[in-house]
């Protein structure tokens, strides 16, 4: 169940956990290399598990969106 919420953003993980109950603890991670460039204004979430009755979730930056796939997904919403 908890596989769900991987790959997902934390403003939504967040939300599922509080609204379930579900003591978390948050910790955060980040690449040991800059190649790419990082949104720092959104986290999602790379690992969670559950043990002893709390869930602890670990976060990361998010990808920064370019601004050619900015263009396509904007192309793609008029389809």
């Amino acid at each position: 169940m908890w596989d769900l919420f991987l790959a997902r953003p934390w403003s939504d993980v967040r939300a599922g956990l509080n609204r379930a109950g579900v003591p978390y603890e948050v910790t955060y991670t980040r690449s040991s290399r800059a190649f790419f460039s990082t949104d720092a204004s959104q986290l999602y979430v790379v690992r969670i598990r559950y043990e002893m009755g709390t869930c602890a979730v670990t976060l990361a930056e998010a990808p920064a969106g370019s601004s050619s796939v900015a263009a396509c997904e904007a192309e793609d919403s008029f389809a």
